[in-house]
């Protein structure tokens, strides 16, 4: 009897393994380091090993290609089909790696270099799951919370056929602005505001929502005028511990 050839290659699994700590290095731990700690000779000696992953990760990217489309062969599948899956797999690891970039930013950099634009691509090929488009239909209201409402919040309205289902379920939908006293309390929420053209205020993001939403809880602090053409709870929004959340909470569903 023949014995069974293994249905993995061991010295890809090592080098793929080799290449995700270098890049979990490269991405990760250099990003959550700063200041003195960067200036160390481990760091400057850590950064040799940075410039391996993407030579790596690329060869890894031609030996598997060459093998998975071999493999699909073997298992009959049409050119277009095979086309379609390995193009399906790429975007998957595009946009992993657009989530590293996107952390680094954010954490090493702070957000400080400008935003110049906003785009979500591949939004056009995505859906809501049953799951989500039933627990809008069952819901009695709809609260969209104060995060980011430009690559939060917006890309998930974006969904094709979400924004239609959240309207379509004829309950109040209500938005809580992210502003606390007329500012942001985290994250570069106002860079990305400017970034598309909107003031950051609550009408700016009320602006954003513009069609969906029939109310909106803005902060009593909030020195500016709140949005028009839709409901305005104003009242204290900073969610300080499980108290701060579950009285604003109480807020918003009485409202």
């Amino acid at each position: 009897m023949t014995p069974s050839q293994p249905s993995r290659l061991a010295y890809i699994d090592w080098m793929r393994g080799l290449a995700c700590l270098l890049m979990f290095q490269t991405h990760c731990y250099d990003s959550w380091l700063g200041g003195s700690a960067r200036k160390t000779t481990f760091f400057m000696w850590s950064q040799l090993g940075g410039t391996l992953p993407a030579p790596l990760f690329l060869f890894l990217a031609g030996v598997s290609f060459a093998l998975v489309v071999e493999k699909l062969r073997h298992k009959g599948l049409a050119p277009s089909q095979i086309a379609r899956t390995t193009i399906r797999r790429g975007a998957e690891i595009f946009a992993l790696a657009l989530l590293f970039r996107l952390q680094e930013f954010l954490i090493v950099d702070r957000s400080e270099p400008e935003i110049e634009a906003v785009e979500v691509q591949g939004i056009a090929d995505a859906s809501p799951t049953p799951e989500v488009l039933e627990a809008l239909a069952a819901a009695e209201a709809i609260v969209i919370g104060p995060s980011n409402p430009v690559i939060s919040i917006g890309p998930i309205v974006a969904v094709p056929g979400l924004r239609e289902a959240m309207m379509g379920s004829g309950v109040p939908i209500v938005a809580v602005s992210p502003f606390v006293a007329g500012r942001a309390v985290k994250g570069p929420t106002e860079k990305f505001m400017a970034a598309v053209r909107r003031p950051s205020s609550a009408a700016g993001v009320a602006s954003l929502y513009e069609g969906l939403i029939s109310a909106m809880v803005v902060d009593a602090d909030d020195p500016d005028e709140g949005p028009e053409g839709v409901q305005v709870l104003s009242c204290p929004t900073l969610m300080e511990g499980a108290d701060g959340r579950r009285e604003l909470a109480e807020r918003v569903l009485e409202f």
